[in-house]
């Protein structure tokens, strides 16, 4: 199964298996680009095996007439990537800056903010109190 891990629309986009993790993304994106850099925390202990540069869908989907494909193999033993979603990842799948997600996880009570405004895991929903505290 293929899981959509990031996504800046016409510019970039990971997705990953349990085996690879592919970054396709517009000619106009290079390695160096801070917007590249955020594929690395996909790609961090992978070992690059492809890099195809093909022609752009004509749907003007992407910017720019031409794509690259860069397929990584990722270490075996890795978790699949189902198992979790970088905070950042989620937001932009949904379409919400990061700030925006973390503040709906503290309303939803996902996160716990503390008085210094530090952030924690939320109790487990079924943790509830049984009398008030004297």
């Amino acid at each position: 199964m293929t899981a959509l891990l990031y996504i800046d629309r016409g510019w970039l986009s990971v997705t990953g298996t349990d085996t690879t993790v592919t970054v396709t993304r517009s000619w106009l994106v290079k390695r160096h680009h801070d917007m590249y850099s955020r594929t690395e925390q996909f790609t961090r202990g992978c070992t690059l095996a492809s890099t195809d540069e093909v022609d752009a869908p004509s749907d003007g989907s992407w910017v720019g007439a031409r794509i690259i494909i860069e397929t990584f193999d990722r270490p075996v033993g890795s978790l699949p990537y189902s198992e979790s979603v970088p905070i950042d990842v989620a937001a932009s799948i949904i379409g919400v800056s990061t700030g925006n997600l973390i503040e709906r996880m503290v309303d939803d009570g996902l996160l716990m903010r503390l008085d210094d405004g530090s952030l924690i895991p939320g109790l487990h929903p079924s943790i509830v109190r049984t009398r008030d505290n004297e």
